[in-house]
Order: structure tokens, then sequence, then C-alpha cells
């Protein structure tokens, strides 16, 4: 199993790349698993140049690293900051994206534990007026469904114009845009429901917008607090 510092990891590489030093994209290269690094002769000087390859198409940073058993290599390309040059610090923070899902899937389920939740809640018991849809109804879908993606809800990422960037002025154009979560239910809505909730199985970004909204009409502390002191993580 690969470590996850300061880089997302999975099967593949994940590669963080900073945009004028505040913003982060992410990037993804083709790299050996944990078991593969170990009997390759893929190393740092690989990285590095997987690293410089994402800074040549005009990120501003980059920071990867990954681990296994027996070794560990770390490359770095690119600025922190575009006036100062100062170069981009090893133990930079980085977005962590959909890693967040695993964090208010935790806090649900502790609150489920703790009676506060029930997975048979339904979004409109917490949500109330929140989706309106011509065949979706909040009512019919659970806690459990949103946690398991079988809702059968549509995918709000399919319609932000960042997703669809496919030139630089496009992304430079969208990169800094923010919405509410209302805004990006409402994106969902736009569209028919993928399947009847429970009767099939389909990722949606959508699922997790809506049991973080649950979470903050719920008895709950914070989630990051909840969460993060439970796994002894102090720089999250």
């Amino acid at each position: 199993m690969i470590s996850k510092k300061r880089s997302c990891v999975s099967g593949r590489l994940g590669l963080t790349a900073g945009i004028a030093g505040v913003a982060m994209v992410a990037a993804v290269v083709t790299a050996p698993t944990a078991r593969a690094l170990d009997q390759s002769r893929y190393d740092r000087a690989q990285l590095q140049r997987d690293a410089d390859a994402i800074t040549s198409t005009g990120a501003t940073s980059v920071l990867a690293e990954v681990n296994s058993s027996s070794r560990r290599l770390v490359a770095r390309s690119g600025v922190a900051d575009l006036k100062t040059r100062r170069a981009v610090p090893w133990g930079a923070y980085c977005r962590i994206g959909s890693t967040t899902k695993t964090f208010v899937a935790t806090v649900a389920l502790q609150l489920v534990g703790e009676g506060k939740l029930k997975l048979t809640d339904t979004v409109e018991q917490w949500l109330p007026g929140l989706m309106s849809s011509t065949d979706i109804d909040g009512g019919d879908i659970t806690i459990r469904q949103l946690l398991g993606h079988t809702s059968g809800l549509p995918d709000y990422a399919d319609d932000v114009p960042l997703e669809q960037a496919t030139t630089p002025e496009a992304f430079r154009n969208e990169r800094f845009r923010t919405y509410r979560p209302e805004q990006l239910v409402a994106m969902a809505m736009r569209h028919k429901r993928v399947f009847a909730p429970g009767t099939g199985w389909s990722y949606s970004n959508t699922n997790y917008i809506l049991i973080g909204m649950i979470l903050e009409k719920s008895p709950a502390t914070p989630g990051s607090r909840r969460s993060t002191s439970a796994l002894s993580s102090h720089s999250t």
C-alpha cells in the first residue's frame, strides 16, 4: 500500500500543482504502484522528470511523493511564489480534493453511532424543499444511499464550467470561481435521475454535498474537529 503524505496517491501517483502560490489543482501522471515501485527502476530522477513535465504545461508548482515498503521518492518543480521565486516547500499544504469524502462519511457514521442521525433518514427530513426536479424526490433518498452512491442523483460536476475547460484560458477564467452547496445541488437538479433510489450504483459528487449540508444541520461538533481529532491529525 502506498502511503499518502502531501500528495494524493492511489494506484497512480497524484501530483498537486500550485497555481500562483495560492490555488491548487490536481494532475496525474503514470507511476508505479507500491509493489511495482519496489521491483522497478523508477527512481527520483524519473519522478522529477514527471514533475517537470507538469510545470512545463503552465502549472506554477508541483510537489510529489510516492512511498512503498522500502523506498520513498520525492520531487518538486516550479516555484511557490511568482514574485519572490521561492521554491516549493517540502512540507507544503495541498488541497485534498475528494479525500474530503472520507472525513464527511466518518462524521456521518459517528453521528449514526451516537443516535443523532439514522441511515434511514431522508434528505427531505434534514433539508426540506431543497431538491426539486421532475423525477427526483428528497423524501425517497436516504443517508445510506447518499453514502453508498446508490441514490441515483446526477453529478453536478458535469455542469461546473471548470470541468469543461479545455484550454489554459478557459481554466484561468474559472479556477478561482466558488459555489455554495445549494448552487451545486441546483446544477444537479437540472437533470433527470440516473435510476430510482436504491436500484443501482453511480458515483455522484452531489451525494456528498448533501451529506455535508445535513451534517451542518445536525447536532454535531463541526466535522473537521470531530474526524481529525479522532485521527490525531494536527495539520489538516
